[in-house]
Order: structure tokens, then C-alpha cells, then sequence
């Protein structure tokens, strides 16, 4: 990571729909027409197979968890230096990472972190 400095902290609810809008926002910005439908993403899948995806879900098993190795999002708030590249360097991500993380933050595919932004990371 840069010399950057990063502050952790709790977010309120007015942080999280700010946060929320900011993406919004960004993505607007950041996506071409092709890529929007009626003001969303188009992810390219059906409703069925989003369905049936979401029915393969399963609780996991006891035997499973001793396999399982979650990974947390927590939140920093960025100084205007740090950059994608810089937090996908330490990331538990294991591919993608930089573009996982602008995903995750609604900065995909070209944003980068300005000062004062609540990042979300996975560690």
C-alpha cells in the first residue's frame, strides 16, 4: 500500500444511502447504453437462471465449515492517494482483485478511489 493514510471507522445510515447513491451515480456515469437496461446493469441472464441459481442454495454443513474461510468486507475511508491498485495488493481476492474491489465499490470498470470515500474491502 502507498504512504497513504486510512481511517476505519462505523458507518451511520445516512453514510450508507450517501454511499449508495454515490454508486448509483457512478455507474450511470461509467456504463455505456449498451450496458444500461432502463436504468440498470444488464448482466446478460435470465430471471429462470437467476432463479435457479438462488434454489442450488444450501446451508453448509458442519463437516464444511472447518473448510470454510469467509471473507469480511469492512469499510475505509479513502485520502485521495490510495488506489485500486493499491488495496488489490492486499486483498484476500484471489483473481481480479483490482476489479473486484471497483465492483464492489461501484467504481467498475474505470473509477478509483477519491478522498474522503468510504471503500468497501475484503479482507
Amino acid at each position: 500500500m502507498s504512504n497513504a493514510e486510512v481511517t476505519v471507522g462505523t458507518l451511520q445510515d445516512s453514510d450508507i444511502q450517501e454511499i449508495a447513491q454515490l454508486q448509483h451515480e457512478n455507474l450511470r456515469v461509467n456504463l455505456t447504453p449498451d450496458q444500461m437496461q432502463d436504468g440498470y446493469l444488464s448482466i446478460g441472464f435470465s430471471d429462470e437462471q437467476l432463479m435457479e441459481s438462488i434454489r442450488s442454495f444450501r446451508p453448509i454443513a458442519r463437516n464444511e465449515m472447518l473448510f470454510a474461510n469467509p471473507v469480511h468486507i469492512t469499510y475505509i475511508q479513502a485520502d485521495g492517494k490510495i488506489t485500486y491498485a493499491d488495496l488489490a495488493r492486499q486483498t484476500r481476492l484471489t483473481e481480479h482483485q483490482e476489479d473486484m474491489l471497483r465492483l464492489l465499490n461501484g467504481d467498475y470498470p474505470f473509477g478509483e478511489p477519491e478522498s474522503g470515500q468510504w471503500v468497501k474491502i475484503a479482507n
